[in-house]
């Protein structure tokens, strides 16, 4: 039998191990999607991986909000020019 990372065939769960994995999975999904979108310029398709590139990138900074307690958009927007 395959060594079960997650959980997901031995019903064991390690929800701090998902909790600390799900951003990378967002971001690893968001760059293939970003990439692909731009490659397809215009068109139906584009328009459907930019939106999943959205919904990625919304979903990620969730997920860090709850470990930073801010928003990184916000301090970007924020933070004083050099």
């Amino acid at each position: 039998m395959a060594y079960d990372l997650v959980g997901c065939q031995s019903g064991i769960r390690y929800p701090d191990l998902i909790a600390f994995m799900l951003p990378f999975y967002l971001a690893v999904l968001m760059g293939p999607c970003l990439m692909a979108a731009g490659a397809l310029g215009e068109g139906q398709e584009a328009a459907r991986l930019r939106q999943d590139t959205q919904r990625y990138a919304h979903n990620l900074r969730k997920r860090l909000n709850r470990f930073h307690g801010s928003d990184p958009s916000q301090e970007q927007a924020e933070a004083p020019a050099s």
